[in-house]
């Protein structure tokens, strides 16, 4: 289980939901987005399609770029990354600065999520595919939650957040975001330290 320290804590304390979720319930709602389909305009495509648990949440596929969009043939534009261990990914910034002996070195552009550091937040990153053209291809918010609505998905979102959560689409985006994002922060999927090097 997830502790409220590991996610947006004003999320679980300053809630817009109905009921106020906890992290592990918010957790499990946001794995069960992340598998699902019917979130994709194609109705082909989830976040486990390019991100997949059994290659530590990279291409299960040796494609230089993974398929989407609306007709599921879409070129990406860049390779899909691996998922895990970017808990402590600092803000994009052009000039790094290394805090080790020589701080006047300017190490160049680090830090963002994606692999242009467009995303400065998990949170941020968690909403990108879903409206890309290229990839979830669902245009806009709305017709995200209009997917949500009629997928298997819709009764443990409105379970976890409130029964009224999917009727006010700007507050159904937020739940699928939060629950991506607080599900991408689970230690043991994303972050295990399991092999002889991890520790």
């Amino acid at each position: 289980m997830l502790s409220a320290t590991r996610v947006h804590a004003a999320a679980f304390y300053a809630t817009p939901f109905e009921r106020t979720p906890t992290p592990g319930e918010v957790a499990a709602v946001g794995r069960t987005l992340f598998f699902d389909r019917a979130l994709s305009a194609s109705g082909r495509l989830a976040c486990a399609t390019c991100h997949d648990p059994r290659y530590a949440y990279g291409p299960p596929n040796d494609r230089a770029v993974q398929l989407g969009g609306v007709s599921g043939r879409t070129a990406g534009l860049r390779s899909a990354p691996s998922l895990r261990y970017t808990q402590a990914v600092p803000p994009f910034t052009e000039h790094f600065h290394d805090n080790e002996g020589d701080d006047s070195v300017d190490q160049g552009p680090a830090g963002g999520r994606t692999w242009d550091g467009r995303a400065q937040s998990a949170h941020e990153q968690a909403s990108l595919p879903l409206l890309s053209p290229r990839e979830m291809a669902n245009g806009t918010p709305a017709a995200l939650v209009e997917r949500l609505r009629r997928s298997a998905s819709a009764d443990q979102v409105r379970s976890v957040f409130g029964p009224r959560t999917l009727e006010d689409r700007e507050l159904a985006f937020k739940a699928v975001v939060l629950a991506l994002e607080v599900f991408q922060q689970t230690p043991a999927e994303f972050y295990p330290y399991d092999s002889k090097y991890g520790a």
